[in-house]
């Protein structure tokens, strides 16, 4: 019967430790919530504090579909005890829902120490929090290097374009090549005319990159 089957399935995924035996883990957790449906919840949000990573976005997918604007507040709640990777993959999912009641922890995971975790979740904090995201973001774009400086570029872009563009004129001023290079970018793309002055003296740059990005523009 069902509830032998998700018993024995959940004694099954419990012993098994090694990293090896991850797929059979996620195989069994999958069994577990096609079974219990959303009975499920309270073990897919444990499986959210796992150290593996592939085994917490299989939760996560699992439990989407019992993810709504109805049942977030708990799932955020939850997220309290997480660690911030976790919460990252959380953010995301909950911004592929549009729930607004996650834009606190985007922001709050935008101001992580952590350059991977920023980067994993620019997209969904200017999604969620909006304008709230758009200056954390010109900010970071003053001291980034090249690889966040471009996360940085597409996450602005999501953006209103009005406040895109007043984002990039104030880092281009301030930041470093990377940063420059990437409002420079913003800045054609989002085709501001009246910026131009600002960008004609990057094409006499030393920098090749500089000159280039101002070139494109």
């Amino acid at each position: 019967n069902k509830a032998a089957t998700v018993k024995k399935a959940g004694s099954l995924m419990n012993s098994l430790t090694k990293p090896e035996q991850t797929a059979t883990r996620i195989a069994l957790l999958k069994l577990i919530s096609n079974l219990q449906g959303e009975a499920a919840i309270p073990l897919l949000q444990g499986a959210l504090k796992d150290k593996n990573a592939a085994y917490r976005q299989s939760a996560l997918q699992f439990a989407a579909p019992f993810i709504t604007r109805e049942s977030a507040p708990a799932w955020i709640k939850a997220a309290g005890n997480l660690n911030p990777a976790a919460k990252s993959e959380l953010v995301n999912l909950l911004a592929s829902k549009n729930i607004e009641a996650a834009a606190p922890m985007a922001l709050q995971l935008l101001d992580s120490k952590d350059p991977a975790i920023r980067s994993s979740v620019m997209n969904a904090a200017v999604q969620l929090a909006g304008s709230k995201a758009l200056p954390v973001l010109g900010n970071l774009l003053k001291s980034s290097n090249m690889q966040e400086a471009m996360d940085i570029q597409k996450a602005l872009l999501l953006g209103e374009p009005a406040s895109t563009i007043e984002i990039a004129s104030a880092a281009l001023a301030n930041s470093g090549t990377e940063g420059k290079i990437a409002s420079i970018n913003l800045l054609g793309e989002r085709a501001a005319a009246s910026q131009v002055p600002m960008v004609l003296p990057y094409l006499s740059s030393s920098d090749k990159q500089l000159k280039e990005a101002a070139a494109q523009a």
